[in-house]
């Protein structure tokens, strides 16, 4: 009789560690809820925050060019696109449309789920000061305001105010 309950006691003590297939199944459920764990990571704020720095950078680049130069520079903002321009008066196909830096064409429209409000024309004169087309310094700052939808917290909008005077963008 002692001999089984040694034998019993050695059996249940080589069994005592995890089976390949337990292992390979914890694994596989690991694996699922890392991937929904990555999937959570939402691009769309990612999106939102580089398009608004995009086109706080066109906006500069405007700036320094105008500066360069004895004609305005600008922005157009129009719906979900913008496109930069040299003396304001620019029609599709014109030699006055810039290519935007860091984009293949002209016109470049915001991805899907950022939105630009409204329409707007920001120029700037010789000295590097928001004006308007027709080269008269603004009296107040402008507001850009950006909105992106479908993020995990809902919708955000922000936006950043052009200083009148200087062009600082805040």
């Amino acid at each position: 009789m002692p001999e089984q309950v040694h034998c019993a006691v050695a059996r249940s003590w080589m069994q005592a560690g995890f089976t390949l297939i337990e292992l390979v199944v914890t694994l596989i459920i690991l694996g699922l809820l890392a991937g929904f764990v990555a999937t959570r990571f939402n691009t769309m704020e990612v999106n939102y925050h580089a398009e608004v720095q995009a086109l706080q950078a066109t906006l500069r680049f405007a700036q320094v060019m105008a500066m360069g130069d004895d004609e305005l520079w600008n922005i157009n903002i129009n719906g979900d696109t913008y496109e930069l321009q040299r003396n304001c008066t620019a029609q599709p196909d014109d030699v006055r449309l810039v290519r935007i830096p860091g984009h293949d064409s002209v016109t470049y429209g915001v991805p899907h789920g950022v939105s630009l409000f409204g329409s707007q024309n920001i120029a700037f004169n010789n000295r590097g000061q928001p004006c308007d087309c027709q080269g008269v310094a603004l009296t107040a700052d402008t507001t850009v305001t950006v909105q992106a939808s479908a993020l995990p917290s809902g919708s955000s909008v922000g936006s950043f105010v052009l200083t009148q005077n200087t062009g600082f963008i805040q």
